[in-house]
């Protein structure tokens, strides 16, 4: 699309890009403030500039349900709703204002889902990086060796591998809502979250495909 540099991948009721001149352009529904302009539970049927006060710093977007979070130099900021926690900032207060989903560290890429927000954070080498993740625990899909159906993440916290230390060296990271899936630099696929259907790939047998893997498990 003209005067666009990147799109997050859509919601179910609003999507946004993020402008040649590092803005945001967003549209669709708005009943959480998601597009970051116009009244909340109003509609936008076309491109509206979403929080222009941070126009010129956006570098990328990432766009759960009823909630948006992008990239402002390195700081990941979200708003909207904050039902599971997603926002990553202590409560699950939503918030017609940009928010810090709270990293103490530069923060390389975001990802947003229905049900959580991941970033890939930087460390003081690329071997080193690793991903926080926020939001429900439902199916153990924040990857931090959790599952909860009741008490959601309200911070940031690593993506653990099974012996409790951090998955490192993440290069690329998804989010589908009851699952996740990271890459690490030796190309390496981890996921973790729900496996009800296999979509973990584990080759799990249908009797044991209800288990959530709370912890990444690796994929060759």
């Amino acid at each position: 699309v003209a005067g666009y540099s990147k799109e997050g991948m859509p919601s179910t009721g609003h999507t946004c890009a993020v402008t040649t001149a590092a803005g945001l352009r967003c549209w669709g529904a708005n009943g959480a403030h998601q597009l970051g302009a116009v009244t909340p539970g109003s509609l936008a049927s076309s491109p509206v500039n979403a929080m222009p006060s941070l126009l010129g710093h956006i570098r990328d977007v990432a766009i759960g349900d009823s909630r948006t979070c992008v990239i402002h130099d390195t700081e990941a900021l979200c708003w909207g709703n904050n039902d599971s926690g997603a926002l990553g900032n202590g409560t699950t207060e939503s918030s017609e204002t940009p928010v810090s989903f709270a990293t103490a560290h530069p923060i390389l890429d975001i990802e947003a889902s229905q049900t959580a927000t991941c970033a890939i954070v930087a460390s003081s080498a690329p071997q080193l990086d690793t991903a926080v993740c926020a939001g429900s625990q439902q199916y153990g899909m924040l990857g931090n060796g959790l599952i909860s159906t009741e008490a959601a993440q309200l911070t940031p916290q690593p993506i653990l591998k099974a012996d409790n230390f951090p998955l490192t060296g993440i290069v690329a990271l998804a989010h589908s809502g009851e699952h996740g899936c990271a890459i690490v630099e030796n190309r390496e696929l981890y996921c973790f979250g729900h496996n009800h259907v296999g979509q973990l790939v584990l080759g799990s047998e249908n009797s044991e495909l209800e288990i959530a893997y709370a912890t990444p498990s690796p994929f060759y």
